[in-house]
């Protein structure tokens, strides 16, 4: 900035107002009565924003630093800047295109930075999409305050943004559109490190959520087997896909990996293994499942074939139903006779 002959003198630096006349003369080179900030000076006259010292009510000064052809001043700003968003973003508002400038110049030695400045001034005025933009810009400045010990409302609202862009876009291109690039690595990057965040912490079913609204079937599976209650989670798992999931396509998909993994328990739920076949409308395994437990014998098994029966019977799907009956197997022996009687059962509750 060029200032006026007298030197920049703030009322509490003291080295600054102790100067003799003398070592107040211009440099050598400098054009007459002018006098030129330099980053020494500036960093030892302006206490930095947020510090102990006056309360600065304005940020005028750090605002015109980022136009000076010193590269050095204007990190000086953005670093202060950064700091205070909360407070002054009103102003630094007005001169958002040069630090959007600073951000796209390749040259610039702190892009990251400028970008992260940028991005919590359109935070600030809910311009969320710009916001998210510069905040992928700002790299590791941004990452590293998601498991920071206490995130600002700043980082929670870009990460829900995230979310949010990331399941959008997941979505877009599991509908078969080969026009669309690929999802942003950045994005991918962050959800990935979400879900290892919330495997750490035990999270699972906010991960089971962000799994099946983000079309992920593999983190689904990953969410089960980090579960230590996998019974619960599947049954979550199930739940949830049943009002989360409004593309059939990718429901089926969900309900027969859920099947898989039901069937991998030490004590495999049979009643959520056969709503999820009923919901895959495959009679044929639903009968084969029932055929099953009656013929592992037991009084245990087959009171379950009974009790899925008479659940299936209330789902009140009667050409479901017609097809199980049809597919249960004849009874060819004593051992299975019963599935004889279970049909006769299906038949008298419907």
């Amino acid at each position: 900035v060029d200032c006026p002959s007298r030197p920049l003198c703030l009322p509490w630096s003291r080295k600054a107002a102790g100067r003799s006349e003398s070592e107040r003369q211009e440099e050598p080179g400098e054009s007459s009565g002018r006098w030129r900030m330099t980053a020494a000076v500036a960093k030892s006259a302006m206490p930095a924003l947020g510090s102990t010292g006056p309360v600065l009510t304005s940020c005028r000064a750090m605002i015109a630093f980022l136009n000076e052809d010193d590269s050095t001043l204007k990190v000086f700003a953005l670093e202060n800047l950064n700091k205070q968003m909360d407070s002054y973003w009103a102003e630094v508002a007005d001169h958002i295109e040069t630090i959007e400038e600073l951000y796209e110049d390749d040259k610039f030695p702190n892009r990251e930075l400028a970008a992260m400045v940028a991005s919590k001034v359109h935070y600030h005025l809910e311009q969320y999409t710009e916001s998210l933009s510069y905040a992928l810009g700002a790299g590791s400045l941004f990452t590293t305050q998601i498991h920071s010990g206490k995130p600002s409302q700043f980082v929670f609202t870009i990460l829900a943004k995230v979310i949010d862009t990331y399941i959008k876009e997941r979505v877009e291109r599991s509908t078969g559109a080969t026009d669309l690039p690929p999802v942003d690595p950045r994005l991918e990057a962050i959800v990935e490190s979400m879900f290892d965040r919330c495997f750490e912490e035990g999270n699972i079913r906010q991960a089971i959520g962000i799994a099946l609204e983000a079309r992920r079937l593999d983190k689904l599976e990953e969410c089960i087997n980090t579960s230590s209650e996998r019974a619960a989670s599947l049954n979550y798992a199930l739940e949830a896909c049943q009002k989360l999931v409004t593309q059939r396509q990718f429901r089926n998909k969900v309900l027969k990996c859920l099947v898989e993994l039901y069937r991998t328990l030490e004590e495999p739920d049979q009643q959520a293994v056969c709503e999820c076949l009923m919901l895959l409308d495959d009679h044929a395994a639903v009968a084969a499942n029932l055929a099953d437990l009656v013929r592992a014998g037991g009084d245990t098994k087959e009171l379950m074939a009974y009790q899925i029966a008479f659940d299936l019977c209330e789902s009140d799907m009667q050409h479901f139903l017609a097809g199980v009956m049809n597919a249960l197997p004849a009874p060819a022996d004593a051992a299975v006779a019963d599935t004889e009687d279970m049909g006769e059962a299906m038949m008298a509750a419907e």
